[in-house]
């Protein structure tokens, strides 16, 4: 799965459903059934915040931590990982499929 850059529409778009996912859709990851509950709060702007910091700390090869707060940031962190690779990368278990959205 590429989607570019996490500056790019796209990439929000999959990292703010991805985050949805984590928080309401357990067993319907991939809207197999067609439902979703709630909302997902903060997620939007955590997930702009990671696309924004993203470049520049790719770009100077820099290292760079997001420390969003508790709460409902957490599934944000959590989708932006997933789509990069990043928990696929230290945890197999995550790989970038339905079942590794599931886990």
């Amino acid at each position: 799965m590429r989607l570019g850059a996490p500056g790019r529409c796209g990439y929000r778009r999959a990292a703010g459903y991805v985050a949805a996912s984590v928080i309401f859709l357990r067993g319907n990851v991939l809207l197999r059934e067609p439902r979703q509950l709630g909302h997902c709060g903060s997620c939007p702007g955590i997930t702009m915040v990671y696309a924004a910091l993203y470049t520049p700390v790719r770009e100077r090869d820099a290292d760079g931590l997001l420390v969003p707060g508790p709460g409902h940031s957490a599934p944000a962190n959590h989708a932006n990982l997933w789509l990069e690779g990043t928990h696929e990368e230290y945890d197999p278990g995550h790989v970038r499929t339905g079942a590794g959205l599931r886990t």
